[in-house]
């Protein structure tokens, strides 16, 4: 009896070959009806199974659908535990070893935002692979670490404030990193939007 089982954990099916009969010896007078005489017999035959869970479960449990999907554990999802959960994306999705569960990470984004995908190449570069998408507070970068275009971050808390620089008098709608605008030749003020004393008239090439 030869069974026939490359991968105990992924199979589907089962195929048991009975390819070669003990005759004693019969099979060299080649009597037909000796050899009819002889016959196959198996008396006991289990084949047992179990989830494919990619080491991400110990048990399977019954979905919606009344299907046997596995009990997910270290932040992965899906039927086999074959990807991260939504958020745990730092680092690429690994099956688990005797060595180490490889759990699925969750992204760092400064807490402002709850969405993330994978990015292989912030991966290579940094090591953390979750790159955060629809920053609040005007954030802005891979980790909502930064304010966007146009902001500066307030003193007093994480949030990102517009610049606010007027569009006539500032050299550039981008503030520093206290609110402060760039001004041109004879205007003043935070935003830019006034003359120094002793000018007058602010245009677009600044203060007379």
């Amino acid at each position: 009896m030869l069974c026939l089982l490359q991968d105990w954990v992924t199979a589907t099916d089962i195929r048991v070959t009975l390819n070669r009969l003990n005759t004693f010896g019969d099979e060299v007078f080649n009597d037909p009806k000796v050899l009819k005489s002889y016959y196959y017999a198996i008396s006991d035959f289990a084949v047992g199974g179990r989830c494919k869970c990619n080491g991400h479960a110990s048990e399977c449990v019954k979905n919606s659908g009344g299907r046997l999907v596995c009990n997910c554990k270290h932040n992965t999802d899906g039927d086999d535990c074959n990807v991260c959960k939504p958020f745990y994306n730092d680092r690429p999705w690994r099956r688990a070893t005797a060595d180490s569960p490889n759990d699925c990470l969750p992204c760092d984004c400064n807490g402002k935002s709850s969405e993330c995908y994978y990015d292989a190449e912030l991966y290579r570069a940094s090591g953390h692979g979750g790159h955060c998408t629809n920053c609040a507070d005007n954030t802005d970068g891979p980790n909502c670490e930064r304010c966007l275009d146009y902001y500066h971050r307030d003193a007093g808390s994480s949030r990102c404030l517009p610049c606010g620089c007027n569009t006539v008098g500032s050299e550039s709608p981008q503030c520093d990193n206290r609110g402060v605008c760039a001004c041109k030749p004879g205007v003043t003020g935070e935003k830019c939007d006034r003359c120094q004393p002793g000018y007058h008239s602010l245009t677009e090439a600044g203060c007379r």
